[in-house]
């Protein structure tokens, strides 16, 4: 697992997240990954990624790479609920050195017990 952290760039929570699938994409290039699944509790990113929904103008540059990185990558995109994605929160909550920091390697021991714990977890949604 590679985790992304930055504290600088664009302003909105979907510029973010956007950001950051773009920078695990690039991690997964350089690391001669080539068959991935990218899971993002924002359903908004996925939709633009498969270009369901048109995005605002401020996140085109970004989509642009992303839409670059995919054509070399074999991935399946999909929408996971935030139940299932408690590692991102974590690793939101954390504070790291202004900019980006790409991290790869050992998890810590709290974010190791999170990402097996969602892994065995069977979460329903009451509706």
């Amino acid at each position: 697992m590679a985790t992304y952290a930055a504290n600088e760039g664009p302003r909105s929570v979907i510029g973010l997240e956007l950001q950051a699938i773009c920078k695990g994409l690039q991690v997964c290039k350089y690391m001669g990954f080539r068959d991935i699944q990218l899971a993002t509790d924002s359903l908004s990113a996925v939709k633009y990624i498969l270009k369901e929904w048109k995005p605002p103008w401020e996140l085109a540059n970004v989509l642009h790479d992303i839409w670059e990185a995919l054509e070399e990558l074999k991935t399946e995109v999909i929408h996971v609920f935030r139940e299932t994605n408690r590692a991102a929160d974590w690793l939101a909550a954390q504070k790291g050195p202004k900019g980006c920091t790409i991290s790869i390697g050992p998890l810590n021991k709290d974010l190791y017990a999170i990402t097996e714990a969602d892994l065995t977890t069977v979460y329903s949604r009451a509706r």
